[in-house]
C-alpha cells in the first residue's frame, strides 16, 4: 500500500512538473523570442541576433542553431543597465542605453544541447540586455541574442537554469 501511495505521489509530481515546463523558442527570421509555459505562449519579445546569420561554427559571428539549455543566470537583483563582460559583473551602470554595444542588466548563458552546437558555451553566446537598444529587431550582434533591458529582466525572472532554448532560422 505504501509503495502504491509513493508511486502515485511521484507520478502526480512528474505530471505537474511537465505541465509547468518553461521553454524558449527564438526565431532568427522574425528577430523574436517566444516564451512558453505549459505549452501556452506567454510572451513575445523583440531581439537582435548575429549580423552574419545563423550557424554553429566558432569565430563566425553567427547565432547558433538548435536546442540549448540555460546553463547560468547572471545579474540577479542588479540595477538595470549594469554592465557585464565575459568574466562577470563590472559594477558599472550604463545610464544611456542608446549607445555602444555592451552586455547589460542580465545574462542567460547558453550551453549547446547537440553535437552540432556544442561550442555555444565556449563561444560565449548569451541572451543578454544591450546598451544598443535602438538596434533591437535587426541582426547586428556578434552571435549573441540581444534584448531590451526591461525585457531581459522580465525573461530572467521567469526562467530557471536548465530551461530549454531552441534557436531556429
Amino acid at each position: 500500500m505504501n509503495t502504491l501511495i509513493i508511486l502515485l505521489f511521484f507520478l502526480s509530481n512528474v505530471q505537474a512538473f511537465a505541465a509547468e515546463e518553461t521553454k524558449i523558442i527564438i526565431r532568427i527570421s522574425k528577430q523574436q523570442l517566444y516564451l512558453y509555459r505549459s505549452r501556452q505562449l506567454l510572451k513575445v519579445y523583440p531581439l537582435s541576433t548575429g549580423r552574419f546569420g545563423a550557424g554553429n561554427m566558432p569565430k563566425t559571428g553567427k547565432t547558433p542553431l538548435g536546442k540549448h539549455l540555460i546553463s547560468a543566470k547572471l545579474g540577479t537583483g542588479e540595477p538595470k543597465g549594469t554592465i557585464f563582460n565575459h568574466w562577470g559583473n563590472t559594477r558599472i551602470i550604463k545610464k544611456n542605453l542608446r549607445s555602444g554595444a555592451l552586455m547589460t542588466s542580465r545574462i542567460l548563458k547558453l550551453r549547446g544541447g547537440t553535437k552540432d552546437n556544442r561550442s555555444t558555451e565556449q563561444r560565449g553566446i548569451y541572451i543578454h540586455g544591450t546598451s544598443a537598444e535602438h538596434w533591437i529587431g535587426k541582426a547586428v550582434s556578434g552571435g549573441c541574442i540581444r534584448m531590451e533591458n526591461d525585457d531581459v529582466i522580465d525573461l530572467f525572472d521567469q526562467v530557471k537554469v536548465g530551461t530549454v532554448v531552441e534557436i531556429k532560422r
